[in-house]
């Protein structure tokens, strides 16, 4: 499973990182 964490502002990477430690694969979105 993909999962998209939109990535304005905030602590998007720790959201990531925590997503990837569980197995996710995880894209940064920007717009």
């Amino acid at each position: 499973m993909k999962i998209g964490v939109l990535a304005s502002q905030g602590a998007f990477a720790e959201h990531i990182a925590a997503l990837q430690q569980l197995g996710v694969e995880t894209l940064p979105v920007r717009l």
